[in-house]
C-alpha cells in the first residue's frame, strides 16, 4: 500500500489531482509565496516546489471553505490546516470522550466511526465524527457557538484518495489497524 507521507508532487501534478484550472492554479502559487499554505518542500532555485497529501487536504479544504461567501484565502487555509497537519480531535457521538480516537493529520478518522466533519465557526474549527445517528444538538454543542460551516472531510479525502488511484476505505484500515475490527 502506498504511504500517503510518501507523496510529493510538483505544482502542476498537484492541480491535476485536485482538479482545478489555471485561474485557481496561479491562486494556490500566490498563496504559497506569501506563506498562507503551510511550509511546502522548497526545490530551491529553478527547482519546483513540492506538495505532500496533507497540502493536498489543505488546499482542497480552503477551496470548499473559500466557496462559501465570506472566507477569504487566509480564513480557509488556516481552517485547512486544522484537517491537513494536526492529528486526534473529538467525536461527536455520545459514548466517546472528545479525547478517545485517533485522527491522523491529512486523514479524517477511520470509516469505522463515522463521517468526519470539520466545524468553522467565526473564531475557531473543531474535527469531529459523527455517525448517522448523532443528533444536530450533540453536533452543535461539538462546534461551540452558534454557527459554523460543516466540511465533509471524508469526502475531501476519498476524492483526492480516488485521483491518485487509491481505495479509501483500505488506507484508512492501513493507517488504523486496531479500528479495522469494529
Amino acid at each position: 500500500m502506498l504511504d500517503l507521507n510518501s507523496i510529493s508532487l510538483t505544482a502542476q501534478e498537484a492541480e491535476t489531482v485536485i482538479g482545478i484550472d489555471s485561474k485557481l492554479a496561479k491562486s494556490i502559487s500566490n498563496w504559497a509565496n506569501r506563506g498562507l499554505i503551510t511550509a511546502q518542500s522548497e526545490g530551491g532555485k529553478g527547482k519546483p516546489r513540492r506538495y505532500s497529501f496533507c497540502h493536498l487536504m489543505e488546499i482542497n479544504i480552503a477551496l470548499e471553505l473559500m466557496a462559501i461567501e465570506g472566507f477569504g484565502p487566509e480564513a480557509a487555509l488556516k481552517a485547512g490546516r486544522r484537517v491537513a497537519h494536526e492529528g486526534s480531535g473529538g467525536a461527536g457521538w455520545d459514548d466517546c470522550p472528545l479525547e478517545g480516537l485517533q485522527r491522523n493529520p491529512g486523514m479524517p478518522y477511520h470509516h469505522s466511526h463515522g463521517a468526519t466533519l470539520l466545524l468553522v465557526g467565526a473564531s475557531h474549527s473543531q474535527v469531529v465524527a459523527v455517525s448517522s445517528d448523532t443528533p444536530f444538538s450533540h453536533i452543535q454543542d461539538l462546534a461551540g457557538c452558534p454557527s459554523w460551516v460543516t466540511i465533509n472531510v471524508t469526502e475531501i479525502f476519498n476524492h483526492l484518495s480516488f485521483r491518485l488511484g487509491l481505495d479509501p476505505i483500505a488506507v484508512l484500515d492501513e493507517a488504523y489497524p486496531e479500528d479495522v475490527a469494529l
